[in-house]
């Protein structure tokens, strides 16, 4: 790794180097296959290590987002890697196995370096321990407060996996669906969402994400602050993205099919987070998505006739109408028509 600041390493993993320097850096990892394994296989150390450090109205929109529950949180045993424990610098070695034993002889100098990071690193062992839960159904949003203070508004259908106490590591959730996050900052216990496309980590910020099991894109709104976001990793993900994006207020960060990273800068976020306010907002939405949105939204079964109806495109906004309100305005907007029959609602073209 001769040539390379460590420091300069550090900030490219935390997504905190201009994009020059990045790009510049990425080249000439990628230049080196030896080398490219070697930056994999710190990134995976950082990741463990959680080395990151570090005006949109949230406190209003917490008082304003009806408060609806969905159940008792429930216990459940803990996934391993919310099991953090001190080990020995033996230990924490041996877990990284072989690989990396032998990219410790490339580093030369620099070992030292990553033995330092490692024993910043949480061990994974069993033992016992609990994850809280919260789920709530289609037609409902509710309001929680994690251990460390930060408050959650968990969107309808979604559901959050977090421990029920945090200990001095970093504070991970898992989530599936849609929620907002107003974090209470803490530099030496980063927060980090994780979903099954990309992993957001707050750099002292407001945000929003939405990935539910049918969307192909995941979607950070960021409202106030910094998140550093990063893809999931796919085996099969080509062509290579960028490793992370820095996003700041006003920027909508996506992963993308293939895990493919993209960023809008300084957009009006305002459709993109009506939600906590109670509201439903389409920008230029295909209906096949509005549907999925309504069919959570009031608890519905939307269906599509046709597939090839779901391309059509809708912009529109809605607050408080009731459902059959909403289906009639959709219908009407796209040029559909509304069949339903109690909780199953179909659009089809008009006759």
């Amino acid at each position: 790794m001769d040539g390379i600041s460590w420091d300069q390493l550090a900030r490219f993993f935390a997504g905190e180097l201009p994009a020059p320097e990045a790009e510049r850096l990425r080249h000439w990892v990628e230049a080196d296959p030896d080398r490219t394994a070697l930056v994999a296989r710190l990134r995976e150390v950082w990741n463990e290590a959680a080395g990151l450090r570090q005006a949109w109205d949230a406190e209003a929109a917490l008082h304003r987002i009806k408060h609806v529950p969905g159940g008792p949180v429930r216990v459940v045993p803990i996934p391993k890697f919310y099991r953090e424990e001190p080990a020995s610098p033996a230990r924490r070695l041996a877990r990284i196995g072989l690989g990396v034993a032998a990219a410790l002889a490339i580093l030369g100098a620099g070992a030292g370096i990553l033995r330092l990071v490692l024993r910043r690193s949480p061990a994974v062992v069993e033992q016992p321990a609990t994850v809280a839960e919260m789920a709530t159904p289609r037609g409902q949003r509710a309001i929680l407060r994690l251990p460390d203070g930060t408050k959650v508004m968990l969107g309808p259908a979604s559901t959050l996996r977090y421990p029920s106490t945090y200990s001095t590591g970093p504070r991970t959730v898992r989530l599936e669906g849609e929620a907002y996050f107003e974090v209470v900052h803490d530099t030496s216990r980063p927060f980090t969402v994780r979903t099954a496309r990309g992993i957001a980590t707050d750099l002292g910020t407001r945000f929003g994400i939405r990935v539910y099991a049918g969307d192909s894109t995941l979607r950070v709104a960021v409202a106030e602050g910094l998140v550093s976001l990063a893809a999931a990793r796919y085996p099969t993900a080509k062509p290579p993205s960028p490793d992370s994006l820095l996003l700041a207020a006003g920027d909508l960060g996506q992963v993308g099919p293939n895990a493919a990273l993209a960023v809008r800068r300084g957009i009006d976020l305002r459709g993109y987070l009506a939600w906590t306010e109670g509201r439903l907002v389409f920008q230029d939405t295909p209906l096949r998505e509005v549907a999925a949105q309504l069919a959570r939204w009031y608890d519905l079964d939307v269906r599509i006739a046709d597939a090839a109806l779901g391309s059509r495109r809708l912009t529109a906004s809605f607050a408080n109408e009731p459902a059959p309100e909403v289906l009639r305005l959709v219908a009407a907007s796209v040029g559909l028509r509304v069949d339903q029959k109690g909780p199953i609602v179909t659009l089809h073209a008009q006759r």
